[in-house]
């Protein structure tokens, strides 16, 4: 047994509540990884969609965000070819069991086998690629270039989408208003837990917000740098060498110097 399991075993017996918090869309198999993971119970909650979507598994109780459009998708991606055709982007959607990707690399392929995914090629196809409404969107590109994605959606667009970091040389675009803390947010807002009696543990962009958000945000060593930077503290170990169960055994568990 890992350190992370036994620490986080040994906290669900108390009746603290332990959630997850991703990118991607919650499915029957978010709904599962704790006992696919061998935590031997199911999580509390799930965030997912970077805070588009929320389960409460206790109170059977979800929240969804809407879709983009097909003909958002159109207009978005019309507006970004000239970026992704010269730049070669990768390019592939989240919602609605749509699996059309543009320019496929490697990063989808391993992205394709890890996930049990089909990759259906579109490239260059707006029409066919747009198919049916989707959450969001995945640009995966070097640095230089998402940084120019990143800066054009937010001139054309003035708000009205943005554009996350999830892996370095990854980014997602869905609609503004929406993130992880957002999602903790509402979370404590159904159960009545006050925002400060939480801990969150993140390592990228998109676990910004959740790491401000709750009471005592921890950013794993291996993390973004922008992220720890905003971080109350981060872990001796990285994510492979179980930073967060290391963290919750020698901080809280043993030296009790993070109280909730």
């Amino acid at each position: 047994m890992t350190k992370v399991t036994s620490v986080l075993r040994l906290h669900y017996k108390r009746n603290v509540k332990i959630g997850l918090a991703t990118g991607r869309e919650i499915t029957e198999a978010e709904k599962t990884k704790g006992m696919f993971w061998t935590l031997g119970f199911e999580f509390d909650f799930v965030i997912g969609m970077n805070g588009g979507m929320i389960y409460d598994r206790n109170l059977n109780k979800s929240f969804t965000m809407d879709m983009l459009s097909v003909k958002e998708m159109k207009e978005i991606l019309t507006f970004l070819m000239p970026i992704i055709e010269e730049n070669k982007v990768s390019v592939n959607v989240e919602g609605n069991q749509l699996h059309n990707v543009m320019n496929i690399n490697n990063h989808l392929l391993d992205m394709s086998k890890r996930r049990n995914i089909p990759l259906i090629d579109k490239t260059g196809d707006i029409d066919g690629f747009c198919e049916k409404p989707v959450y969001k969107f995945l640009f995966r590109t070097d640095p230089e270039t998402t940084q120019l994605i990143r800066d054009q959606v937010k001139e054309q667009y003035k708000g009205k989408y943005q554009t996350i970091e999830t892996f370095p040389g990854t980014i997602e675009l869905m609609y503004s208003g929406f993130s992880k803390g957002r999602g903790l947010e509402m979370y404590c807002e159904w159960n009545q837990i006050h925002l400060e009696n939480t801990i969150a543990f993140g390592d990228n962009e998109n676990d910004s917000s959740l790491l401000l958000t709750s009471g005592w945000g921890v950013c794993l060593k291996d993390g973004n740098p922008n992220t720890k930077a905003l971080a109350d503290d981060i872990t001796d170990y990285d994510c492979l060498d179980g930073g967060v169960g290391h963290y919750i055994f020698d901080h809280i568990l043993n030296n009790k110097d993070v109280e909730f």
